[in-house]
């Protein structure tokens, strides 16, 4: 029997005797001890499951074993080698219910968010990992089946996407191709609940759910800061209607060059959606990494944040600052929420998933909404004719406010924006989910 054909048979084996309340004893190794990789580790720390952390650089790998073994406590192992180019350090926290040795083993990258480093270090896992490993990525944007492209046997790769900050976000998404088995989903759905975290099944597609909805939101504020707006009525407007923090904030939570290359990912794939700011990247080259490097958008000291915009930041800002204008908080807030509106009716035409309460639970797991009647709600108090309205307005500048005509047409003959959005989940000639047309 091939290598190929007994990692089949074990998997079909798995899938059917995995129920999700039953007790997995895991063997999790995560690859990246960057910032989102230490926040996935804390993560798991946090809720007893042992972790083996695995980094090419062997400073950044001890520097952040450190730091997370003086918050949570527990043991380490001494650092081995991982392949040709990588080291392992085993993490154990106290009272752990399960250590990194478990019988049923995932791999996770996390590494820096470009397709060619994330497709080498998934084709060395398969190599190192049991046959029954399931290679997962946290990628937040690229198409799972571009960064498996190397892995030979693709029916255990799927993708784990965690949101930051990862131990305030009750939510995975659980991205899948046409190649994904389903023993692979149901593994990384009970890998879901031991960590305490809801699951969303999504289908394969640039940017899934919660980031291609988070990419324009995030860009518009970028927008709206070099055009005069200021970061407090950034915050106060987004914060107001529902997010847990000014997007600012949480851009230097996700890293800057994270950041930038999860827009690039967007603008790439739908160069019609993005109009990207030269402010973030001036922000990446200035080294302003964010929170976890204590400068960003704002400063960080004794994890607590500025009141204002760090120094370097204001300076940049000052510099492509363009056209400022005073706004009101209600054309600031259109200017930030309508384009996740847009991309919700686009990823609904390209059947990334089945129906409405899905990206409900994508903004409320995913980015903490924090309003208990939706996302949606905002949209229905204003009526289908005031968000054509500002949907026209909004188009007046630029390409990206360009709402698709079928969104357009189903406000036009529904009772509510809600309505509309369940229209479109009828919609006879949706897309096939990795079609870069929407």
């Amino acid at each position: 029997m091939g290598a190929r054909e007994l990692r089949g048979r074990v998997l079909e084996f798995l899938g059917a005797s995995i129920s999700l309340n039953e007790q997995i004893d895991w063997n999790i190794s995560l690859i990246g001890a960057g910032i989102v990789g230490r926040a996935i580790a804390w993560d798991h720390l946090r809720g007893g499951i042992g972790i083996r952390l695995i980094d090419s650089n062997p400073a950044q790998l001890a520097a952040t074993v450190d730091s997370l073994i003086a918050q949570a406590g527990g043991t380490k192992s001494d650092p081995i080698r991982w392949g040709d180019d990588a080291w392992a350090t085993e993490l154990t926290p106290p009272g752990a219910t399960t250590s990194p040795r478990g019988q049923q083993a995932i791999v996770i990258e996390s590494i820096v968010e470009r397709r060619e480093p994330k497709q080498q270090v998934l084709a060395t896992a398969e190599q190192l990992s049991p046959p029954d490993a399931i290679l997962a990525t946290n990628t937040s944007t690229i198409p799972l089946a571009d960064v498996t492209q190397r892995v030979l046997d693709r029916r255990r790769c799927c993708g784990l996407h965690f949101f930051m900050p990862v131990d305030q976000r009750p939510l995975i998404e659980i991205i899948t191709t046409e190649a994904t088995d389903d023993a692979t989903v149901a593994i990384a759905k009970r890998y879901a609940a031991a960590l305490g975290k809801q699951h969303l099944i999504v289908r394969d597609a640039p940017g899934f759910v919660v980031n291609r909805m988070l990419v324009p939101y995030l860009n518009e504020a970028v927008q709206l800061l070099c055009s005069g707006t200021s970061p407090d009525q950034i915050e106060r407007v987004s914060t107001e209607r529902g997010m847990p923090m000014s997007p600012l904030e949480l851009m230097d939570w996700i890293g800057m060059e994270t950041g930038f290359h999860a827009g690039r990912a967007i603008w790439q794939a739908f160069p019609s959606r993005i109009e990207p700011s030269p402010l973030t990247p001036a922000m990446v080259k200035a080294k302003l990494t964010g929170r976890a490097g204590g400068e960003g958008f704002y400063t960080y000291r004794d994890d607590r944040r500025s009141a204002l915009l760090g120094p370097t930041a204001q300076t940049l800002v000052d510099r492509y600052t363009r056209d400022a204008t005073t706004q009101s908080d209600s054309q600031v807030a259109a200017r930030l929420f309508f384009p996740m509106l847009i991309e919700a009716a686009c990823i609904l035409l390209q059947n990334v998933v089945d129906d409405l309460e899905s990206i409900q639970r994508a903004i409320g797991g995913g980015l903490g909404f924090r309003d208990p009647a939706g996302f949606l709600d905002r949209f229905d108090r204003i009526g289908t004719e005031q968000c054509v309205a500002e949907l026209t307005e909004l188009a007046t500048l630029g390409r990206r406010f360009a709402a698709p005509p079928e969104l357009l047409a189903a406000l036009a003959t529904a009772d509510s924006a809600s309505d509309a959005l369940e229209l479109l989940c009828t919609v006879d000639n949706r897309s096939p989910a990795n079609d870069p047309q929407q």
